[in-house]
């Protein structure tokens, strides 16, 4: 019911306001005359254009893209060391090391005897030199390497030989008399009426005065006895007069009777004999050589019938009249 009153209200209202809208616009005529919508004259609509927008398409490149670079750096690679480990150095050569020691032969004594050889014909330096108890002493490789450049140095020589052949612990010493006795106490020495010296010993010779070691040499060879000649000795020694000249010394080889053989140093060891304490050369103690009996038949052999050994032990071989 409500709903159709407030209808009714509202088409009357619409049709006074029709009915005033049609009164007023009459004219004197009775006719009703538009009345113009303003004074002014009508400006013309502008038509506004609608375009539908559409997205810009993105052009196609006219070009390939130019490709981004690869980075020319390249990250510093880290430097291997230049460090090194230090290579162990080569040994210092020995100054005096005899020359061929790599082509040495392979027995002992054959090398002892090889060494000696190859020095033959080696001088003192007579431009280095000092002059003790009034002679003149030049110095010597031997001497040098041992440490006493101006001694006498025929033991010296011999311990050279000995030492750069192999046998480095072998007794050494400076003076003859000393090295023999180090080498009865090492049992290293026989007795010169009890042995026959071998290519590469050490012989020891008596001098004419005295009954103890005063020079020694290498054994290279024995010459037995032939009817003629007694047997001989042939020796390579250092500290011997190699020109009368001058009296140059140096290292030869010399041929001898075993006539002043005390004995030898040999290199397999035996007889062990007391050790005698440390001496020089002018104070000799008597047991220093002691003397055992000779064998006839070996004195024969080598040549050594007619020493004052063989005299003093076999006194009935030289009695003037033998019964």
């Amino acid at each position: 019911m409500e709903d159709g009153i407030r209808l009714i209200r509202l088409a009357a209202a619409a049709l006074a306001c029709v009915f005033l809208f049609a009164c007023a616009s009459k004219n004197s005529s009775g006719e009703i005359e538009p009345t113009p919508l303003a004074t002014e004259e009508p400006k013309p609509y502008a038509v506004t254009t609608v375009i539908a927008w559409e997205p810009t398409a993105t052009p196609e490149p006219t070009e390939e893209p130019t490709a981004t670079p690869e980075p020319t750096w390249e990250p510093t690679a880290t430097p291997e060391p230049t460090w090194e480990p230090t290579a162990t150095p080569e040994p210092t050569r020995d100054p005096y090391a005899p020359k061929g020691l790599d082509t040495l032969p392979e027995t002992f004594p054959e090398r002892v005897l090889a060494i000696a050889r190859n020095e033959i014909g080696y001088t003192e330096n007579r431009y280095d030199s000092i002059e003790y108890e009034g002679e003149i002493r030049c110095s010597t490789r031997f001497g040098a390497w041992y440490g006493r450049p101006y001694n006498k140095w025929c033991s010296m020589f011999t311990s050279y030989c000995v030492y750069y052949a192999g046998m480095t612990d072998y007794p050494f010493d400076y003076s003859c008399i000393r090295h023999e006795c180090k080498l009865k106490a090492a049992g290293y020495w026989r007795d010169w009426n009890s042995y026959i010296p071998q290519p590469g010993d050490i012989v020891f010779f008596r001098s004419a005065s005295k009954i103890y070691s005063a020079h020694s040499a290498i054994v290279e060879s024995v010459l037995p006895a032939d009817g003629v000649e007694p047997a001989r000795l042939v020796t390579i020694d250092g500290n011997i007069i190699v020109d009368d000249a001058s009296n140059q010394k140096g290292v030869d080889r010399m041929e001898r009777t075993f006539q002043r053989v005390i004995g030898c140093g040999t290199y397999t060891k035996g007889e062990v004999y007391p050790e005698v304490e440390s001496f020089r050369n002018e104070d000799i103690p008597a047991e220093c050589t002691p003397m055992s009996a000779p064998d006839w038949d070996v004195l024969t052999f080598i040549g050594a019938d007619r020493t004052p050994y063989a005299r003093r032990c076999f006194p009935e071989k030289f009695q003037k009249n033998p019964q």
